[in-house]
């Protein structure tokens, strides 16, 4: 009976006591660098070059950095209104970067004028810097007030 006792009291302690919440890095990380599993290139340590304890690689002179860094907050937007002619009833469209990346050369954009109906798609034919403007001839089907909504969407 105490041999009974004892098991059920051990048993009763091992479950009311938490179990760890570790992750074993060993089987998360995968396979351990080898001839069969290369490891991957390592980025270099910029340092800090006015720190003469820690003064980073400096084969080019801290002049470039050894890899890019994205900045995600960028965005390629673009704008879109009635203009062109003939002045009271225009049917271009004018396109212009408001984003903060140039937007390339071939990027489709898809247009909308909801009050008439008109939509499609304009290509960019060429590299369209951030405030530059293009445009699209001829491709209302009526002339439009200038005030009418044109809105745009880079697909």
């Amino acid at each position: 009976m105490s041999k009974l006792l004892t098991v059920s009291l051990v048993a009763l302690l091992a479950m009311s006591t938490p179990l760890p919440l570790t992750a074993s890095f060993a089987v998360a990380a995968g396979p351990r660098c080898n001839t069969d599993h290369p490891c991957p290139p390592t980025i270099p340590d910029p340092g800090n070059p006015g720190d003469p304890g820690n003064p980073g690689d400096q084969g080019d002179n801290g002049d470039s950095p050894d890899f890019f860094v994205a900045d995600l907050n960028k965005q390629m937007l673009i704008a879109c209104r009635v203009s062109g002619t003939p002045e009271d009833l225009p049917n271009d469209l004018k396109f212009r970067n408001i984003g903060d990346l140039t937007i390339p050369a071939g990027t489709r954009v898809y247009w909308m004028i909801k009050e008439s109906g008109d939509h499609g798609y304009f290509v960019v034919p060429v590299d369209l810097p951030v405030g530059h403007s293009v445009t699209d001839e001829d491709v209302l089907k009526a002339g439009l007030p200038t005030t009418e909504h044109c809105y745009s969407q880079i697909m």
